[in-house]
């Protein structure tokens, strides 16, 4: 399986989500509000780990996702999650605190992040998006990715984006 790597835009790091300090423990905790996750899965919810973002990150984990946390000027400021499959196509989301939205740092991750990908021979990138999530189904069209689909998620429907690489 490929390992995807860490990578650095003009504002932004993404390195490998480890043992967080526990300001940054506190500073993700504060980032992945109720408002920031409203669009996940209710077991995607930081409120699914009781809080503790450390026993969120290791779910994501389990779950297959390469986690990645994401700092601005040293301070942590979000995470990027990406499931690889086995066919090497990767399923990405992301999550900003949200005093950082509107900044275009998402429009700036997801185009490292397909870097990257394009770098490790990742053939495609896809994307899920609530259909009440406007801005980032624009971020994803803005990147070349492609409606490919709905799907009933819950109580929610979503629009899957995909990008050949």
């Amino acid at each position: 399986m490929t390992t995807l790597q860490p990578f650095k835009t003009k504002r932004l790091e993404a390195t490998d989500a480890e043992i967080l300090t526990d300001r940054e423990a506190h500073d993700l905790a504060t980032a992945l509000s109720p408002e920031v996750t409203k669009f996940l899965p209710p077991s995607s919810q930081l409120a699914a780990a009781h809080g503790d973002v450390q026993m969120w990150l290791d779910g994501q984990k389990s779950e297959g996702a390469q986690v990645f946390c994401l700092y601005v000027e040293g301070r942590i400021c979000g995470v990027l999650m990406i499931h690889l499959t086995p066919e090497n196509e990767a399923m990405i989301g992301y999550l900003f605190a949200q005093h950082m939205w509107g900044k275009g740092l998402a429009s700036e991750l997801l185009s490292g992040a397909l870097d990257m990908l394009g770098q490790c021979n990742v053939g495609v990138a896809m994307g899920g998006v609530d259909d009440e999530n406007v801005a980032s189904a624009r971020i994803l069209e803005k990147h070349g990715f492609i409606l490919d689909s709905h799907t009933q998620q819950g109580a929610g429907k979503v629009k899957m984006y995909r990008k050949y690489l």
